[in-house]
């Protein structure tokens, strides 16, 4: 238990996703196959039912320090989790063990039958037994609240540097396997991937973004503009009858669209594409509808007819197992027509080539599309070198001033001083929250907010301080979207921070409609 610990603290500590891949290798290699069996079940969603209720825990540990149950709430407040709360509570260990995982979780079982008190004796022979870091993933096991997700790209990369597995393979691997009956080593580890080799996906091919004018790049008619749309960027392969969807992180998710695994299943062999996924609500491109449809565990009758999906198809990238992404674009879009006009089906579309005489009638049309709806552009030359000329033209980002109203601190295990900052815009005479950034803080600013939070908070709810509205920001996006899960109705795309403006007046920042009429 005190390894699997551990390492649950070093991913929470850990800032990006190399960090993370390292600690889980770390952990993998010194850990043995019942342990991992146990490990992974929980990276990829597994929990376990409480035994005891999070009211009944707090009891048994004021009980024990002799605190009263106000001082407890006081605690509460200045540590993010109540199960670190108790950890931290607790007087150290009497005696140090250091069961295994599965011993743990076998003695958390056991105590499923237990009275009330032989119950409470387990907890307390289990606190003062082990270390701080066992007891916070003890505490949140029994009280049904242990959540250790891994995302899926983190997991196979570990899994790879530790095996030496392809990438791709190990994620087919774990996306397929079934824990509750897996050999670990004969089916999730084993070394012999020839007959896996069909299914690898083409590496992803980096496109520099337009950072010259327009008419540097010569005559207009030279040129494609190929509108790419928002959505779920993926790739699909076709090879020995069989289908394989990855998106862009290499994560296999065929069984998320199966849609699209049956209209490609007529496709040739040895072909290749690439394109975005969007999903239709009454007919009109719904990003949360999308959300909902790809976190969904099984796909259902139900869910295909209520998150309908459509493949909007880019480029190909493979053609009767041959590389053709050098080839010319003009090459490449006509054997895709020829595909899509064979092969018709109504979840695939083609994506859209825009029609342009002059740079400046490409500009003008760039500026009255939705900001909401579009991605972006790929210019390809005509030429028979086009592979080397090819960019992408971003859109132009949208700017608004929004006033900080709170920051969060991370845990006390991790390591940096706010976290989290969320700005808000005025919704008549009230504030509402409506983004949160996590990084881009200049240090001089850093610096400037920690000194204001300390002086200027209004209140606090745990790790989350609630300051004064006098700090505003620039804040660029890329686009917004409508999400009912938010207060302010709207999810914000891609936003980075600008500038601190000093001495703004926070009366001038906008409201929160104008906001959303404007995109």
């Amino acid at each position: 238990m005190k390894n699997f610990a551990e390492l649950y603290l070093e991913m929470n500590r850990a800032s990006n996703a190399t960090t993370k891949v390292l600690a889980l290798k770390h952990y993998l290699e010194k850990s043995n196959e019942e342990e991992l069996k146990i490990a992974v079940s929980f990276f990829l969603g597994h929990k376990i039912k409480s035994i005891v209720k999070v009211v009944v825990l707090k009891e048994i540990v004021c009980d024990l320090v002799q605190i009263k149950e106000w001082m407890f709430e006081e605690c509460i407040k200045q540590v993010p989790t109540i199960d670190e709360t108790i950890s931290l509570l607790i007087p150290p260990p009497e005696i140090m063990m250091n069961d295994a995982l599965s011993d743990s979780l076998a003695m958390i079982s056991r105590a499923k039958n237990l009275n009330n008190e032989d119950l409470k004796a387990f907890i307390l022979n289990y606190w003062k037994s082990h270390d701080a870091a066992s007891r916070i993933i003890f505490n949140k096991i029994i009280t049904g609240k242990f959540k250790f997700q891994i995302g899926m790209d983190v997991l196979s990369d570990s899994f790879s540097q530790w095996t030496g597995i392809h990438a791709c393979i190990m994620n087919h691997r774990l996306e397929n396997a079934d824990f509750k009956k897996l050999n670990f080593e004969k089916e999730l580890i084993h070394q012999d991937i020839s007959e896996e080799l069909f299914l690898l996906p083409h590496e992803n091919i980096m496109i520099p973004v337009l950072d010259v004018n327009l008419v540097t790049l010569g005559e207009a008619d030279n040129w494609y503009c190929l509108e790419r749309q928002k959505g779920f960027k993926v790739q699909v392969v076709k090879r020995k009858g069989e289908v394989h969807i990855w998106d862009e992180n290499k994560r296999w998710i065929s069984t998320k669209f199966p849609e699209i695994v049956k209209a490609l299943k007529v496709w040739p062999d040895g072909t290749v594409v690439v394109g975005v996924v969007q999903c239709l609500l009454n007919n009109t491109v719904d990003p949360l509808a999308l959300l909902k449809r790809i976190s969904r565990t099984s796909i259902i009758k139900k869910t295909l007819d209520e998150f309908a999906v459509v493949f909007i198809v880019e480029d190909v990238w493979e053609v009767e197992g041959e590389n053709v992404v050098k080839d010319n674009f003009s090459e490449r879009r006509l054997k895709l027509e020829s595909f899509i006009q064979k092969y018709q089906n109504e979840h695939l579309h083609l994506a859209e080539i825009i029609s342009f005489s002059t740079w400046d009638v490409l500009k003008a049309y760039r500026n009255k599309c939705s900001a909401n709806k579009i991605a972006g552009w790929q210019l390809f030359h005509s030429g028979k070198e086009a592979s080397s000329k090819t960019f992408y033209w971003e859109k132009q980002e949208s700017k608004v001033y929004a006033i900080l109203m709170y920051v969060k601190t991370g845990p006390v295990y991790s390591s940096g001083q706010g976290l989290e900052y969320t700005f808000g815009l005025w919704q008549n005479e009230a504030l509402v929250p409506f983004v949160k950034i996590t990084n881009g803080m200049r240090p001089e600013d850093r610096k400037f907010i920690d000194a204001f939070v300390k002086e200027n908070t209004i209140e606090k709810f745990g790790p989350v301080k609630n300051i004064k509205a006098e700090i505003v920001f620039e804040i660029f996006y890329s686009g917004i979207e409508k999400n009912p899960r938010k207060k302010s109705g709207l999810k914000v795309l891609q936003p980075r921070l600008g500038e601190r403006l000093i001495d703004f007046d926070v009366n001038q920042v906008g409201q929160l409609s104008v906001l959303i009429c404007s995109d």
